[in-house]
C-alpha cells in the first residue's frame, strides 16, 4: 500500500511507494526523502494549512487528491540533462553551419566580384606598362637625338677652330637626324598619351582603391596631352621667332627645340627654369604647365603601382614604385642646382660666340642629357615594376587577410 506525504514546498499531496527513499514532486520538482514529513492518511478532519505562496513566485495550485511522485534516479536524471544537453549543441551547431553557410556564399560572391575587377585591373596595368614603355622609348630617342647633336656641334666647332671645310656638312648630317629621329619620337610620345588615357579609364572599372588615384590621372592626362601638343604647335609654327638673339646666351636659344619634344618630356625644360628665371631669360610657360602636369601623372602611376603592390602581399615593391617618383624629383632638382651654377659660372650675357660661351653651352647641354638619360631609366625601371604589379593583381592575393611570403 502506497503512503501519503505533504510537499513541504507546494503542499501537493503525493502517493509514494513503500520502498521508496528519496521522491521528487510532479508539480514543483522538489526533491524530498520520505521519512522527512509522512502524512498518515486520516479519515477524518482537515489537512495541514498549506504554506502562504511567496510574493515574488505564484506557486501552482495543488491538486485536489493525491498524485503519483516520481521516484529519484541519480542515473536516469543524468542521462536526461545530458540528452537535453546534446540537443541543444545539436541545434547550436545546425544554427553555425546555417551562419557559416551564408557567410560563404556572400563570400563566394564577393571573391567573384573581387576577380572580375581584378581582371580589369590587370588588363588596366597592362595598357599603362605599355604606355611608360612608349614614353621610355619617345625619350631615348630624345636622348640619342641630343647625343648626335652635341656630338655633332663639338665636331663642328672644331672644325671651325681649326679652320676646317666640312663644318657645313657636319651641321646638315645632324639635321637629317633631328628630322627623321624628331617625328617618330613624337608619334611614340602620343601613342604612351594616348596609352594613358585609356589605361585610366579602364582602371576606374578595376579595384575600388585606386579608383580616386584613375579618376584624377585621367584628368591630368587629358589636360597634358592638350597643352603638350598646342606647345608643339606653337613650337614649329611660323609666327615663332627661332632667330638666334644677340643679347641672349646660347643654351636659352635651345627652348623652341625642347618645346618640339614637349610631348616626349618637359622634365628637362623644367629644371631650366630656375635659371631662366633668375637671370630673367625666356620662359616657357606653357612647357612648365605640361612639365607639372606630367610630373603628377609620373606620381600617380607611381601611387597606382604602389597600391596595387600592398593589396597583393608585396610591400618591397610597392615601396620601389614610390622610389621612382623620388628619383625623378630628385633628378630635377640636381639638374636645376647645376643648370643655375652653370649659369652664374658661364653666361656672359652675350652670345657673342666666346670660349666661355661654347663651354657653357656645352656644360648645360650635357646637363639636359644627363637628366634625359636619368629619365629613361626611371622610365624602364617603372616599366618592369609594372610588369611585376600586373601578376601581383590577383584575387586570390587581394582576399588573402595576411602577409603572403614568397620562398
Amino acid at each position: 500500500m502506497s503512503d501519503l506525504y505533504d510537499c513541504p514546498t507546494c503542499q501537493t499531496r503525493l502517493r509514494v511507494p513503500p520502498s521508496a527513499k528519496t521522491v521528487r514532486c510532479p508539480t514543483c520538482k522538489t526533491v524530498l526523502s520520505v521519512g522527512d514529513a509522512p502524512a498518515p492518511p486520516l479519515p477524518f478532519g482537515p489537512s495541514p494549512a498549506p504554506a502562504p505562496p511567496a510574493k515574488s513566485k505564484q506557486k501552482p495550485k495543488p491538486p485536489a487528491g493525491p498524485i503519483r511522485a516520481r521516484v529519484v534516479d541519480d542515473k536516469a536524471d543524468e542521462e536526461e540533462r545530458q540528452a537535453i544537453a546534446e540537443a541543444k549543441r545539436r541545434k547550436q551547431i545546425r544554427q553555425d553551419l546555417a551562419d557559416l553557410e551564408v557567410q560563404n556564399e556572400r563570400e563566394e560572391r564577393r571573391f567573384e566580384i573581387l576577380r572580375e575587377r581584378c581582371v580589369v585591373g590587370r588588363a588596366g596595368v597592362r595598357i599603362l606598362r605599355m604606355a611608360v614603355k612608349a614614353q621610355s622609348y619617345a625619350v631615348g630617342i630624345e636622348f640619342l637625338l641630343m647625343l648626335i647633336f652635341i656630338f655633332g656641334f663639338v665636331t663642328a666647332l672644331m672644325s671651325a677652330v681649326v679652320g676646317a671645310n666640312n663644318a657645313y656638312q657636319i651641321g646638315a648630317g645632324i639635321g637629317r637626324f633631328l628630322l627623321v629621329g624628331l617625328p617618330i619620337a613624337l608619334l611614340l610620345a602620343f601613342a604612351s598619351a594616348i596609352g594613358y588615357i585609356i589605361a585610366m579609364g579602364k582602371l576606374q572599372k578595376g579595384p575600388k582603391s585606386v579608383k580616386h588615384l584613375t579618376v584624377m590621372g585621367m584628368a591630368i592626362c587629358i589636360v597634358h596631352l592638350v597643352v603638350a601638343v598646342i606647345q608643339v604647335i606653337f613650337a614649329i609654327s611660323p609666327l615663332r621667332n627661332t632667330m638666334v638673339d644677340p643679347v641672349l646666351p646660347l643654351w636659352t636659344q635651345m627652348q623652341p627645340l625642347y618645346d618640339m619634344m614637349g610631348l616626349v618630356t618637359e622634365l628637362p625644360l623644367l629644371s631650366e627654369h630656375p635659371a631662366r628665371f633668375m637671370f630673367h631669360y625666356p620662359a616657357s610657360w606653357l612647357g612648365i604647365v605640361a612639365a607639372t602636369l606630367e610630373f603628377m601623372r609620373l606620381v600617380i602611376v607611381c601611387l597606382i603601382a604602389q597600391s596595387f603592390a600592398e593589396q597583393g602581399k608585396s610591400v618591397e615593391k610597392g615601396h620601389k614604385a614610390l622610389r621612382c617618383a623620388y628619383k625623378a624629383f630628385w633628378l630635377i632638382l640636381m639638374a636645376g642646382t647645376f643648370r643655375v651654377l652653370a649659369a652664374i659660372s658661364f653666361d656672359s650675357g652675350r652670345a657673342d660666340g666666346s670660349f666661355l660661351q661654347y663651354v657653357g653651352l656645352i656644360v648645360h647641354g650635357l646637363t639636359t642629357f644627363v637628366i634625359t638619360f636619368g629619365l629613361a631609366l626611371v622610365l624602364n625601371n617603372l616599366t618592369d615594376l609594372l610588369g611585376d604589379v600586373e601578376e601581383l593583381v590577383d584575387p586570390t592575393r587581394f582576399a588573402a587577410k595576411g602577409e603572403i611570403y614568397e620562398l
